[in-house]
């Protein structure tokens, strides 16, 4: 298997009819005023333009600074492979070497050195479980622990600004996505009128969790399947030139940034949010909350009632 990033949003939400989307986001995706507030429209971008958002790095590499080159948790599954098959080696060479039971040390051998081949297994016939377990384990590091919740708060928040209900999300379990209705991102929100516009919509919240990691935490480091996940987007829309996808890469990427950045306090409202396991109408409180808070210069409202 060779997982897709497990903190990778999916836009194929969970399939609904027209009749059941709307009676259901009614129920449990309240709308507030940033909800569709946002209207895109594509234009050419220059590198420089997306520098403004982050320290350069010393070596120039843009591509490297928003994670496109590589994928962090394609990593961590190889690292996580190799140390697995130098347990297994290690192990079998102590146990050799060893004063037990030949019964003994005959079937732990066997047991270390299928190790490796059960880790393989795992991953071809169960890979949400085995991501689920690794990714379990590093979300023990705090810093990957909020990475993550950035990524899908970027996703959360830009789709909700452009008018596509959230189905539901996740952050903790096998699975670490936002779900949008389908209904929604087939339309490209409230304010998409062509095809074009549905592919400026889809192209933004696509680069939205790479947004929110460079907003949240200065850099991102899952973009490689957020770009791979987009630029098949734009394939299947006729899109397939690989300097017009670039052009559409980079703006759809600076407007997530841009957005993200002027909803800072929405943005810190919803990562707040994911982090306690707030589901979806507490977290768009929280996010119209907190641009109301913001615009009248007063305090969160947890933070004012806890003085």
């Amino acid at each position: 298997m060779l997982p897709a990033r497990c903190s990778v949003p999916r836009l194929d939400a969970q399939v609904r009819t027209e009749a059941t989307v709307e009676a259901e986001s009614a129920d449990r995706s309240p709308r507030g005023p940033l909800f569709n507030s946002v209207r895109l429209s594509a234009r050419k971008v220059a590198q420089w333009e997306l520098k403004l958002f982050f320290p350069q790095r010393t070596d120039g590499d843009m591509q490297q600074q928003l994670g496109l080159r590589n994928s962090k948790d394609r990593e961590r599954f190889y690292a996580a492979f190799l140390g697995t098959l130098f347990l297994s080696l290690g192990g079998s060479l102590a146990l050799a070497g060893s004063n037990l039971p030949e019964a003994v040390k005959t079937s732990s051998t066997l047991i270390l050195a299928a190790a490796p081949f059960a880790f393989v297994g795992a991953g071809l016939l169960v890979p949400g479980g085995l991501l689920g377990s690794l990714s379990a384990i590093y979300r023990l590091n705090p810093e990957y622990r909020r990475r993550q919740l950035c990524h899908e708060a970027g996703h959360f928040l830009v789709g909700y600004l452009v008018g596509i209900p959230v189905d539901t999300y996740s952050v903790g379990g096998a699975e670490v996505a936002v779900r949008f209705d389908e209904a929604g991102l087939r339309s490209g929100g409230g304010r998409a009128t062509s095809a074009a516009d549905r592919l400026d919509v889809l192209a933004c919240v696509s680069m939205a969790g790479i947004a929110g990691e460079v907003i949240g935490c200065g850099d991102a480091e899952g973009g490689a399947d957020d770009l791979a996940q987009l630029r098949g987007i734009m394939v299947a829309s006729a899109l397939r030139a690989k300097e017009q996808q670039d052009d559409r890469v980079r703006w759809a990427t600076l407007m997530a940034l841009t957005q993200l950045q002027r909803h800072g306090a929405s943005f810190d409202a919803l990562v707040e949010s994911f982090e306690r396991g707030d589901d979806v109408p507490t977290c768009i409180s929280a996010i119209e909350r907190a641009a109301v808070d913001e615009r009248h210069g007063t305090q969160p409202e947890a933070a004012a009632t806890s003085t």
